[in-house]
């Protein structure tokens, strides 16, 4: 039985069987599915991956865990709308599936969507009111749209009292990046987030949801690093003016983003590779592969 264990000794041989198992039993959801989680595992994320998930929720659409492993695995391959597609099928037929949850929050915020990060947020506390974790998705919402830091920090509180007691300290090594937000100062932001990193990554034993939560204020500080980049550099290169703007249309944004001060990790994040893949027009946001443009 070569993939008796969650992570077996031989990848290949356990895909080797469950391969086999799948076409020998071709209207068995659960091969499809474990096939298809076996393949991510081993390979990563490929188009051959989504049809084992696809194969899977066809035959069995009330597979969550699918939902869930289709989702991310869509959203890894850049097809974020497929992906929050995915999410939304999986909470209509379990409204409180954390994951889904999570993982939609986690795509809305990759692509910069603040205003539904925050509605994903409320829907979120709506349908589990005692999950801690909505009530900090909030704050980080409040603290972006310039909600005074008073508010951000009861939410915060909020946040911290219904966390378990065992797992309080991961809020409470998170908070101080967002208040720092909400005050403007990011480089305070960029050092609590510092701070925040070593000790999460230093702390594997947390459950996988606070796991999975981990980057978030990272995805933040990204955002807020970012917007204050454009404000500068919009200053300071008149690009609020025709004039201005006409004198930047043949810069590279990323060079552009750098010159103005932006951190190296906000320079090549996400949403500046769904900028340039889905909006500039290159393949997989890269510069060397124009599509369009």
């Amino acid at each position: 039985r070569p993939c008796v264990e969650d992570e077996p000794i031989d990848p290949q041989r356990c895909e080797r069987s469950l391969a086999d198992a799948a076409h020998a039993h071709e209207d068995e959801p659960l091969l499809w599915y474990e096939l298809a989680r076996q393949r991510r595992h081993r390979e990563g994320f490929s188009e051959a991956i989504v049809d084992a998930f696809d194969r899977a929720l066809t035959l069995d659409p009330g597979l969550g865990r699918a939902f869930v492993a289709q989702g991310q695995t869509l959203a890894y391959l850049g097809r974020f709308d497929e992906a929050l597609a995915m999410t939304e099928r999986c909470l209509e037929a379990a409204p409180t599936t954390t994951s889904c949850h999570r993982d939609r929050l986690w795509i809305l915020e990759t692509l910069g969507d603040c205003e539904e990060v925050e509605a994903s947020a409320r829907r979120w506390r709506d349908a589990l009111p005692a999950d801690a974790h909505p009530l900090w998705a909030l704050a980080g919402a409040a603290s972006q749209r310039g909600e005074p830091e008073a508010v951000v920090e009861q939410l915060l509180a909020e946040a911290r009292t219904r966390a378990p007691r065992d797992h309080r300290g991961y809020f409470e090594a998170r908070d101080p990046v967002i208040l720092a937000i909400a005050r403007g100062d990011f480089a305070a932001a960029s050092d609590a987030l510092e701070g925040f990193e070593a000790r999460a990554f230093a702390e594997p034993s947390g459950p996988s949801t606070e796991r999975a939560f981990r980057l978030v204020p990272h995805r933040l500080a990204i955002l807020a690093d970012l917007g204050l980049t454009v404000a500068i550099g919009g200053l300071e290169d008149r690009a609020f003016t025709k004039e201005g703007l006409a004198e930047l249309d043949a810069l590279d944004f990323r060079a552009w983003l750098t010159k103005h001060g932006a951190r190296e990790s906000s320079v090549w994040s996400a949403p500046i590779s769904v900028w340039y893949d889905a909006i500039a027009a290159y393949e997989k946001g890269s510069q060397e592969r124009p599509q369009a443009s």
